[in-house]
């Protein structure tokens, strides 16, 4: 009994940190016997072309798809599982509703059973590895592969393509939402400094290291975040992802130990994917966090006191779900806040003390 009681407690003490306990004492999505391979090559797709459960998406330009695609593949809209870029009302390529992303892969036709094949038309690889995150999201990761090479690998090895577009048989879908890979700012700022937890920041060096910017304000990086770029981790020459032996070379030389966990981030979630995906298949189908939907997350923490004067000033910026627009023209300055459009709020800036998400 009394060992009961003490395992009671420990379990109460450790729900409030779920979050930030279990995902670095275990994978965040451990690998199954069923699962299938993350990574597959043009020769197992043509041996497995006919399979009854295989589902083929090509990523990428729409007229690439319509030159030629494998046989039977479904061009995926990209931006249908994403959000746009919609001037303050919500960040761009954050994830949708889950019942959005639901029905664009039924119509194409995958269910709970299909095996999902990805694949690039020319060299869009981290939209496909976005693709393969969002699926994992969705629970599907499991039965999601990506084709390395893309189109391009495909037709050097002289496979067959094709103009023919087939009406796909509707899948269904019944989704698990895993939203222990998606983290957020808020997540990211209480594990700054826990030696368990290696952030990466995906973008190219100069970006990374504050030498060139997008034209937001401010340049740099998260606090303590080590840089292994998303070009880094792909052979330049072919699209393809490097050797497993170069793979772990990279984390290794970014400061990724053994058994951490690894949260990665770029402009606005989608290069960091690549990241992500070849991290989980060195680790066996173990998909890590992405900091999704975030441009230039060194500004997640960026606390503002605006309490001296100022002259003439407009500034536009999002939180996590509102945005701002900031007019400064003397002090204390005022935030109009319009929370996704529903809701409006003023409050006065001085001493105020916040975090944020994104510029654009």
């Amino acid at each position: 009994m009394k060992k009961l009681l003490l395992s009671a407690l420990l379990l109460m003490l450790l729900l409030p940190g779920t979050f930030s306990i279990a995902q670095e004492k275990a994978p965040a999505n451990p690998p199954t016997a069923s699962r299938e391979p993350m990574l597959v090559t043009v020769d197992w797709v043509a041996d497995h072309l006919n399979d009854p459960s295989l589902v083929l998406l090509q990523i990428g330009e729409k007229k690439d798809y319509d030159k030629g695609h494998i046989p039977g593949a479904q061009f995926l809209e990209y931006e249908s599982i994403s959000t746009p870029h919609n001037h303050g009302v919500t960040l761009m390529l954050e994830l949708p509703p889950v019942e959005q992303l639901v029905s664009v892969f039924e119509r194409l036709g995958v269910s709970n059973h299909s095996h999902v094949i990805l694949y690039f038309g020319t060299n869009w690889v981290s939209p496909t590895t976005r693709v393969y995150w969002t699926l994992d999201y969705l629970g599907l990761g499991d039965r999601t592969s990506i084709l390395n090479g893309g189109l391009v690998a495909w037709e050097a090895a002289h496979h067959p393509v094709s103009n023919e577009v087939k009406q796909p048989v509707k899948g269904s879908i019944a989704p698990a939402p895993r939203k222990e890979i998606v983290a957020d700012a808020d997540w990211v700022s209480a594990h700054l400094n826990q030696p368990a937890v290696t952030i990466i920041d995906a973008r190219t060096h100069e970006f990374y290291n504050g030498s060139q910017s997008d034209g937001n304000p401010r340049s740099g990086h998260i606090p303590g975040a080590t840089n292994l770029a998303y070009l880094d981790v792909v052979d330049q020459d072919n699209n393809k992802f490097k050797s497993a032996d170069a793979l772990k070379d990279l984390f290794r030389g970014a400061g990724l130990k053994p058994g951490n966990m690894m949260v990665s981030y770029c402009h606005i979630g989608q290069r960091a994917t690549v990241n992500t995906f070849l991290h989980g298949h060195l680790e066996g189908g173990s998909v890590f966090p992405v900091l999704a939907g975030k441009t230039l997350p060194h500004f997640l923490f960026l606390q503002l006191s605006l309490c001296s004067s100022f002259s003439r000033f407009h500034f536009t910026f999002l939180f996590s779900n509102f945005s701002c627009s900031l007019h400064a023209t003397s002090t204390p300055a005022q935030f109009r806040c319009s929370l996704r459009g529903s809701m409006m709020k003023e409050v006065s800036a001085c001493r105020l003390k916040t975090k944020r998400g994104e510029v654009r």
